[in-house]
């Protein structure tokens, strides 16, 4: 019982440092969003009040600098989803794996042979299919 408690314990602070560090990664991607909105406007203001910028070209910066913004936050947006890609990719080589490792211990005669059909259909040699009342 006691290990038991201690386990629950373990999960639920992993689950909290987990809901923490979820919470500190968007607060820092939200204010960065937020900064990105503001920081050109910010930084070519100067220029705009003392009249080198009309406002026109004022939109133009801020479209400039918002271009490159998303352009470079690419991998930050889809960093998600490459994640998911390459654990998905980890788990199908995982599982072929264990297939030729589950293959190489069978005995000769009990192996699934694969083989190329010159038309391109897949065809299996030594297979058996008993019904579970043949054994």
């Amino acid at each position: 019982m006691q290990r038991l408690v201690a386990d629950l314990a373990n999960l639920l602070a992993m689950v909290r440092q987990i809901v923490g560090a979820i919470a500190r990664l968007t607060w820092v991607t939200a204010g960065y969003g937020w900064l990105s909105l503001v920081a050109p406007i910010a930084i070519a203001a100067p220029s705009y009040f003392s009249g080198r910028l009309n406002f026109g070209e004022l939109m133009m910066v801020v479209g400039g600098f918002n271009q490159v913004n998303q352009s470079l936050r690419w991998f930050v947006d889809n960093f998600a989803l490459l994640a998911d890609w390459r654990a998905t990719l980890q788990r199908v080589m995982g599982f072929r794996e264990t297939l030729l490792m589950f293959g190489r211990d069978l005995p000769m005669e009990e192996r699934i042979e694969h083989a190329e059909d010159p038309a391109n259909r897949l065809k299996f040699e030594n297979l058996q299919i008993e019904k579970q009342g043949d054994r």
